[in-house]
């Protein structure tokens, strides 16, 4: 990994996602692009649309500069861990569209991972993912992760990290890309299947044990596999989120359904145990 591309919008939410891009990047040694796009909507009340245009833009565009410099003044003193180099911040504002724009700097510039605020709990209409960074998680065309902060969420560091994982084969790399994340931090990595049938019990036991045989080498400090019997994925994953310090999950969806159902209104009344928790969507 060499950059992390931060979408801001100016809002409290999005700033805290880069507060968390921060901490990664000066443990990774990691480019930071923090990116704000705008857009113009209000109609022309004089002289030619044209004109109207070019001078509402040329002010916008300088605007949303100025802000996102008084933004950054705050971190322009901050050292990578080495505290040899000062971490590298760069800015970029442009008129667009913020899905489209992201998705098309992800492609030319070849970011590694995207680290994006979310609203949590408020004003949710669907999920709890702010509409862009639902879209962006969506797009088939963004394969790096996604890195979603809730708004609530607070940094303080990273010691223990979630993988929900369903005993697929792709599970191994994900994990091996996760324990070489961990060891950044110092983090311990648990790796929890969430059985939601009871006739399937047995075999997932069995997975279970295979994956523990396949990490013997890796100390039960940093890492440890978990399996846990629920009605629902959802369900149990709030539950083992809310009675375990978790820093960070990390999910694989491999359907849409998986990500809309665990961030879904219906599961809002217990957003508590959610909350300050961010989501790592894995994309592969």
């Amino acid at each position: 990994m060499k950059k992390i591309l931060v979408p801001i919008d100016f809002s409290d939410y999005s700033i805290n996602a880069l507060e968390y891009a921060i901490v990664i990047a000066q443990k990774l040694n990691l480019s930071i692009t923090v990116f704000h796009s705008f857009y113009v909507s209000t109609p022309p009340d004089y002289g030619t649309l044209a004109n109207y245009m070019n001078i509402t833009i040329m002010e916008q565009q300088k605007s949303h500069e100025d802000q996102m410099q008084e933004i950054l003044k705050k971190y322009e003193n901050i050292m990578y861990e080495n505290d040899l180099d000062k971490l590298q911040i760069d800015s970029m504002v442009k008129l667009g569209l913020a899905t489209e724009d992201i998705t098309a700097l992800v492609m030319e510039h070849q970011f590694d991972m995207i680290v994006m605020g979310t609203k949590g709990a408020a004003g949710i209409d669907k999920l709890l993912f702010g509409s862009v960074t639902a879209n962006i998680i969506a797009e088939e065309s963004v394969e790096i992760p996604v890195l979603a902060v809730p708004k609530g969420a607070t940094c303080r560091g990273m010691s223990h990290l979630l993988y929900c994982m369903d005993y697929e084969e792709d599970d191994v790399p994900v994990i091996d890309d996760l324990l070489e994340f961990a060891a950044y931090f110092e983090a311990k990595i648990t790796c929890l299947h969430i059985n939601t049938d009871q006739d399937f019990s047995s075999s997932d036991r069995l997975e279970k044990e295979i994956l523990e045989d396949t990490y013997w080498f890796t100390p039960y400090s940093k890492i440890k596999f978990e399996l846990i019997r629920s009605e629902s994925t959802q369900a149990g994953l709030e539950t083992y989120i809310k009675e375990n310090a978790v820093d960070l999950v990390a999910v694989m969806p491999r359907k849409r359904s998986f990500l809309e159902g665990l961030f879904h209104k219906s599961i809002s009344k217990n957003l508590a145990s959610y909350a300050g928790v961010p989501v790592l969507v894995i994309k592969k």
